[in-house]
């Protein structure tokens, strides 16, 4: 804690200690982005999506990227701004990647909604 911005580790069993994040700011960003995503934003998906590695590169290729998190469970989370109020995550999964999406406004998230999903081979008209 000497440090301006000391690096962050954490240790869910009491034994080992892994570092988590280079810097206390960007791991507490990180974290902000995926509380937003999971459940702060008012408008979010109801359950985890499922990418492929085609179509996780897909997403990659077409959102602005703005963070990435190594936090635990969360190791190597990617963040996007699918518009101006709508942001989404892009979670490791052992079979490709797990998205969640969210945002600011009813308006947004439909906007989101029909744009993403296309993406993941899912019909919004059906969702």
């Amino acid at each position: 804690m000497d440090k301006p911005d000391p690096p962050v580790y954490e240790s869910y069993d009491r034994g080992e200690w892994f570092l988590t994040g280079d810097s206390l700011s960007k791991f507490l960003i990180s974290e902000g982005y995926l509380c937003a995503v999971a459940s702060g934003l008012e408008y979010a998906t109801e359950d985890y999506l499922e990418a492929d590695e085609e179509q996780a590169e897909n997403i990659r290729s077409k959102f602005e990227h703005i963070e990435r998190a190594d936090s635990g469970i969360y190791q190597g989370a990617e963040f996007y701004r699918i518009n101006e109020d709508s942001y989404m995550a892009l979670l490791p999964d052992s079979c490709g990647s797990l998205v969640i999406f969210a945002s600011k406004s009813e308006k947004g998230f439909d906007a989101a909604e029909n744009v993403v999903l296309p993406l993941l081979d899912i019909d919004p008209e059906e969702d």
